[in-house]
């Protein structure tokens, strides 16, 4: 026993060493493949796709071993030749012929840079790379599986599992030679691009010296960063253009005042994470080619000068207080409301729990996606929670690839968190004028009913009819992606994700035509409807909008603590107030028997006499009997209770509306959640009889203020609250009843008394056809934004098509002598085309915002060309091979 322990012990260290040199052998492997072999096999790979018509046509028989003048030994390796067969073949390796090139030339890809024992397919390796991109990335399983197969079939291998790394390592970087290959083309395509750009600036240069204007459209954009800078002013950086070509494809016009010239979107997923390996070590570093992840360095840059900064701003910073409740400057909501908005959205959302740092090192990602839904850019998070830092530096480099005069328009779960940050440590500096800030839909219940009047994009002027949940749908496709990242090492985890980006973007390429064509009809729809209200409701939209600004400055102002005995505290200071007048009014009448006009006795007297003039207007009471009684006044018990009553509705609908989301979220899963999504669906059931039965009580609360009101019990001006309609309450629809407070505030009895025209009560609070249509008003503005954008959108998209075709064309003249590469121009341009004619097909009805020509690159008869094409495979114009 005692022989058992000691050789366990002494067999730690050296599994350290083990591991360590296992870990320094990886990474040597790593910086081969990286920097010898692969870029060795790019010009291979590239004539093996252009003599096989892309893998087509391969005769490995014909395919004889490299002609060598040194001497070399030979190797024997197993041959996998897609899945239905292994065999074995001879390799003469030596040191001016490696085994690698051998491999390409016959259709194959080696597991190992130098002495490989194992060479599959690449066919088989581009179905496995298509597999999962649409699948679970699961290599064991797969490999397994494939054994199993081999095995059925007598074929034997020599030990098991002798194929999962082998073909794992050959899958991973024949993924990065074809990244290599796409970005190898793109260059090549970038560099005319380049070309015919200086060229197009040197001759406005030229027009403008002939017109004697001075130029300013073609200097290079100092916003942008090294290496991604602009050849024009107008111009955003050539990454975003590859981006998204609806966003970015064109020079920007600037909107009208307080619209954004481009709306992204930010949120955080924490089911993303990974968990701590054994030895702390992560693996080989390996990039991919068109990686969206910010630069690690970058983010600790960034949370280095958030916390310096904060750390310096609040020494010596008082707390606030409520009783110090204001509009901070460069904000539109008070303290008060803010502060409410962060406690209450925190304890609805269940997704924004932190995790655990202990056991995991990568907690989760936070993405900036734009308005179609693609990818501009990742962060890998590492904090327990969701610190601003990770949302500031996506709003960095967005703008650090913009133009100096762009705009944004930002949709964020807690956009008045950020804004109140932002504004409050100034870490944008002067970029902060160029930002706005908007909810996103899905969550701008979870806030206060005053940020819902600022922030909710239905109501803030410049972001149309974007929903900003491009995050969740993103969260959505990508969830697949988390059982087997969870246990992946660092870069790989990273590699993976931007694989399926890459996935994403050319799916989402081919749609962008349909994507327009869908919210242009569907903006006519909700354009006529809303016209058709307004035009109904008899008022003006001057009208409609001069109301709405009223309600957002009556229910945003800074309001007094908020307490159930208020009413009689005002009635208690009224009464303090009167006897202090009396007390006065003596004073001033012994002073005036001394022929002494005391003027400052007569200046408090009068501000007392406007103060209880104003406390009495608020109550609608006019005589000192009625104060006294109202000290137990039964109408201001009942708007008590009725407020109190209605907020624990709102907080049970966002506890509800939550859950509901868990449950479709869990719907959409594997089938292995069922019992999850029945759990969730019994338990948000279970709770919907409480909430019906407070909505219950407060209609009968609401009904009994409503019978005061008109038996003249309750004070002047008082407006007895709307109850609640019980279908559609669990909808929590933008404009329903269940966040208006009419009734409910303290200023509903009426303004000021200094102010006799305004002692009515306002048109958008007591009158229910103004406040329907500012309704339709709003949903009309939204519309009209929105149409406007999508017509700019349109121009935008030919815009990018003309130019990527006209660069298309020159790469193709200039690689006249190089045939390889000019099969792989020939075959983009091929799918530019046909992507053209389905971009074309669906935007045939949507106008440009701005003159352009009529051709957007191929003539009519490659169109023509394409069109039929489409139809012949049955895709009757819907999608095509996309761009890229």
């Amino acid at each position: 026993m005692s022989e058992i322990i000691v050789s366990v012990t002494n067999a730690s260290e050296p599994e350290e060493e083990r591991r360590a040199r296992a870990h320094a052998k990886r990474e040597r492997q790593v910086q081969r493949w990286a920097h010898e072999v692969l870029p060795s096999l790019l010009r291979p790979y590239l004539r093996l796709l252009h003599e096989s018509a892309s893998l087509r046509t391969i005769d490995r028989r014909s395919a004889a071993l490299l002609s060598c003048t040194c001497s070399g030994g030979s190797r024997r390796l197993t041959l996998e030749r897609y899945i239905t067969d292994l065999e074995t073949i001879e390799l003469r390796i030596c040191g001016c012929l490696g085994a690698a090139p051998q491999l390409i030339a016959r259709g194959l890809f080696p597991c190992a840079p130098q002495a490989p024992t194992l060479a599959v397919d690449i066919s088989l390796l581009q179905f496995t790379r298509a597999l999962f991109v649409r699948l679970p990335p699961n290599t064991t399983s797969f490999c397994e599986t494939l054994e199993a197969f081999l095995e059925a079939r007598n074929y034997k291998l020599k030990s098991r599992e002798s194929m999962r790394r082998r073909f794992g390592n050959a899958l991973l970087w024949y993924s990065n030679l074809s990244n290599n290959v796409d970005r190898f083309v793109r260059d090549r395509i970038e560099i005319e691009r380049s070309r015919l750009i200086e060229a197009a600036a040197v001759q406005d240069t030229i027009a403008n010296e002939r017109l004697g204007l001075r130029d300013t459209a073609t200097s290079s954009d100092p916003s942008a960063p090294a290496g991604e800078t602009c050849n024009t002013r107008g111009r955003a950086s050539e990454y975003l253009r590859a981006r998204c070509p609806l966003c970015f494809g064109s020079e920007y016009v600037h909107q009208k005042d307080g619209i954004p010239d481009v709306i992204v979107c930010l949120d955080a997923c924490f089911t993303q994470k990974r968990r701590k390996g054994k030895a702390g070590m992560r693996d080989p570093p390996r990039a991919h080619p068109d990686t969206v992840f910010v630069p690690e360095a970058d983010v600790r840059t960034m949370e280095s000068f958030v916390e310096q900064t904060r750390r310096g701003d609040d020494q010596g910073v008082p707390a606030p207080t409520e009783s110090h409740d204001r509009v901070e400057g460069g904000l539109k909501l008070p303290n008060s409301v803010l502060d409410g908005c962060n406690e209450s959205f925190t304890a609805a959302d269940e997704r924004r729990q932190k995790a655990s740092t202990q056991f995991f090192a990568d907690t989760g990602l936070m993405a900036m996606l734009c308005r179609h839904d693609r990818v501009l850019w990742l962060v890998n998070m590492t904090s327990a929670g969701e610190k601003q830092h990770y949302a500031l530096v996506l709003v960095r480099r967005l703008f650090d690839h913009l133009p100096s005069h762009v705009t944004i328009g930002l949709l964020y779960d807690i956009a008045c968190q950020l804004h109140r940050s932002i504004v409050k440590w100034d870490f944008l500096g002067s970029l902060a004028s160029r930002l706005m800030y908007a909810l996103s839909v899905f969550h701008a219940f979870g806030h206060q009913w005053p940020c819902q009047l600022v922030y909710h994009p239905r109501k803030c002027v410049g972001f149309g009819l974007s929903d900003g949940e491009g995050c969740e749908r993103f969260w959505s496709s990508i969830q697949r992606l988390i059982p087997s990242l969870r246990v992946s090492g660092y870069h790989q985890r990273l590699f993976v994700i931007d694989t399926q980006v890459k996935h994403l973007d050319v799916m989402s390429l081919r749609k962008l035509g349909q994507w327009l064509s869908r919210k242009w009809y569907r903006c006519h729809d909700r354009l006529s409807t809303a016209q058709r209200e307004v035009q109904d409701s008899g008022f003006s939209s001057d009208e409609l909008r001069a109301e709405w600004r009223l309600q957002i400055e009556a229910q945003t102002k800074p309001a007094p603590k908020q307490s159930r005995n208020r009413g009689a505290k005002t009635i208690e200071a009224i009464l303090a107030l009167q006897k202090s007048q009396a007390s006065y009014d003596e004073t001033i009448r012994g002073l005036e028997e001394r022929l002494l006009g005391d003027l400052e006795a007569r200046a408090k007297r009068s501000r007392i006499v406007a103060a209880i003039m104003h406390k009495r207007t608020a109550l609608g009471v006019n005589e000192r009997s009625q104060l006294s009684r109202l000290t137990k006044n039964k109408f201001l018990q009942v708007r008590m209770n009725a407020r109190a009553l209605k907020q624990r509705i709102r907080d049970r609908l966002r506890q509800r509306k939550f859950e509901l989301d868990r449950f479709e979220r869990s719907y959409r899963n594997t089938t292995n959640k069922h019992k999850l999504s029945n759990h969730v669906e019994s338990a948000v059931k279970r709770r919907e009889p409480g909430i019906l039965k407070l909505a219950k009580a407060y209609n009968a609360l609401c009904k009994q203020m409503s019978t005061m009101v008109q038996q003249r019990k309750a004070p002047r001006f008082a407006v007895a609250p709307d109850p609640i309609q019980s279908n559609g309450l669990f909808k929590l629809d933008v404009d329903d009843d269940i966040w208006q407070d009419v009734g409910l505030e303290d200023d509903d009895f009426g303004a000021s008394a200094s102010d006799p025209d305004e002692s009515a009560v306002p048109r958008w609070l007591g009158d229910e056809a103004v406040r329907s249509a500012i309704k339709a008003q709003l949903m009309l503005d939204r519309c009209l934004e929105e149409k406007d954008r999508l017509s700019v959108e349109r121009y935008t998209m030919q815009k990018w098509m003309q130019e990527e075709w006209r660069s298309l064309e020159a790469a193709i003249a200039s690689a006249a002598e190089d045939p390889n590469l000019l099969f792989q121009l020939n075959i983009r341009r091929s799918e530019l085309c046909r992507l053209c004619a389905t971009w074309q097909h669906h935007v045939r009805a949507i106008p440009s915002a701005h003159p352009i020509s009529a051709s957007w690159g191929p003539s009519e008869y490659e169109l023509n060309e394409a069109a039929l094409y489409e139809i012949s495979e049955g895709n009757s114009l819907e999608g095509c091979i996309p761009y890229i």
